[in-house]
């Protein structure tokens, strides 16, 4: 683009920019009262002067040839002076008190548009809805979404936010960033306590994001997979889950092929807590036989799923979780025994099964593993996993839990935050089975 082009574009956009502006300026007269006040008492007095242009005349001079000039004078000015001024006024109404500085931080930041002209900010708001959160609207001709999206990390840098979610506005022009300042962002002690229990029928709290509280609904979702470096934080989130589905009345059956180390005996009172693979894989077998009865049961109910079984015949069905803290374990790859390498494979196909039947017959897994790649899930399980979270991570990894790079970009490595398939991102609660467990006995 040469020079020229370049300027013209770049003086095109800046009128384009100031007409909306005033637009939005003028849009904004409808919902604040203090603004039709201000151009209310500002009007006034230009009528004030234009009536009595003739006498502020008269003062000015002695002389009737001075004072008639001063007279025609006032009357061209005044009229364009209250163009100006009012254009002036409602242009201001359209901005915020923040809207130059955060101009120039974006423009710092590299967001800009083939101008170079960067969004305005037209204004922010506090939102009801999440307790933490600021929505900044800006005003992004040229500039898309998906822009926005990519150049997150700088936005947060050159704001010194943490950005929850990005979304269009009012229209195309129009983008809604929720943010919240980092002191309000994440608290990692926030320790577990019953009250964060959610007491609709299957939903699991995961965490606090910037957002408020974290759900996922197994109802809906009914699979979780937990992935992430050593350290990220995986066992204490699968933990704080499982204590949840015991609460909540279901059956949790954990595989814990380490020891049981991470697993301390309280839990043997609530859960079944199995350590080896000849026992896992006969309590599968159950669970599959669990899962042929229920079809059965549910298709003479005339129910499409265990919420609808339980409505329709004031039963309660109850729901059974498969955890395992490290599937890694699992995996038959690599083991030259052959009857150990069938029983594994037993287990195998035995949760690619439940992974993709289980859902509608209250049957969910939760595993939790390093590195989920194909040679410790195979793909019939990883596809049918709907809600995959990443702790810590690098590229790679990041890649093979969440299809994309966004928890490498995103979670700091000396944090214990996750992020969720959709890009939210969440601090989990410090869960400490022995102090928490051993209070419910």
């Amino acid at each position: 683009m040469t020079h020229k082009n370049s300027s013209s574009l770049s003086t095109h956009a800046r009128r384009n920019r100031n007409l909306r502006i005033l637009r939005l300026g003028i849009g904004n007269l409808e919902s604040s009262a203090v603004r039709k006040i201000i151009l209310a008492v500002h009007l006034a007095l230009l009528i004030f002067f234009w009536i009595f242009r003739a006498d502020m005349a008269a003062a000015l001079t002695p002389s009737e040839t001075l004072c008639e000039m001063y007279t025609g004078l006032f009357s061209v000015a005044i009229p364009l002076y209250a163009a100006l001024s009012t254009c002036i006024i409602l242009v201001l109404f359209g901005i915020t008190i923040n809207t130059y500085p955060v101009y120039y931080a974006m423009q710092r930041a590299g967001i800009f548009d083939e101008a170079e002209e960067p969004p305005i900010l037209t204004g922010i708001y506090r939102c009801e809805q999440y307790r933490n959160a600021l929505i900044l609207e800006f005003l992004s001709i040229a500039i898309p979404r998906s822009v926005w999206e990519d150049k997150q990390a700088e936005i947060e840098s050159a704001l010194n936010v943490y950005i929850a979610k990005i979304e269009e506005g009012r229209d195309r022009q129009t983008i809604l960033v929720y943010a919240c300042s980092p002191e309000f962002a994440f608290d990692e002690n926030l320790k577990w306590d019953d009250k964060y229990i959610c007491h609709d029928t299957f939903f699991l709290v995961l965490g606090e994001g910037l957002l408020g509280t974290i759900t996922i609904n197994l109802a809906v979702i009914p699979h979780i997979l937990i992935g992430g470096a050593t350290g990220s934080g995986k066992t204490v989130l699968l933990k704080s889950l499982l204590y949840q589905c015991w609460k909540k009345g279901a059956q949790v059956i954990i595989a814990d092929f380490k020891g049981g180390v991470d697993f301390p005996p309280v839990w043997r009172s609530k859960c079944t807590l199995i350590d080896n693979d000849v026992d896992f894989l006969a309590k599968l077998e159950e669970v599959i036989a669990t899962l042929e009865q229920r079809k059965a049961l549910l298709r003479e109910a005339g129910a499409a799923n265990i919420d609808d079984y339980n409505e329709l015949t004031g039963l309660q069905m109850q729901r059974i979780i498969i955890a395992c803290d490290e599937v890694a374990e699992l995996s038959p790859k690599g083991i030259t025994d052959k009857e150990r390498k069938e029983r594994f494979q037993a287990i195998e196909s035995a949760l690619s099964t439940i992974a993709r039947q289980g859902r509608a017959f209250g049957i969910h897994l939760i595993l939790a593993t390093q590195r989920p790649d194909a040679n410790i899930l195979n793909g019939q399980i990883k596809n049918n996993m709907d809600c995959r979270i990443c702790g810590r991570a690098g590229i790679v990894l990041s890649q093979i839990i969440l299809d994309s790079a966004d928890a490498d970009k995103v979670i700091p490595k000396d944090s214990h935050r996750f992020m969720l398939y959709d890009g939210t991102v969440f601090q989990p609660y410090n869960f400490s089975d022995t102090e928490v467990m051993r209070e419910k006995r």
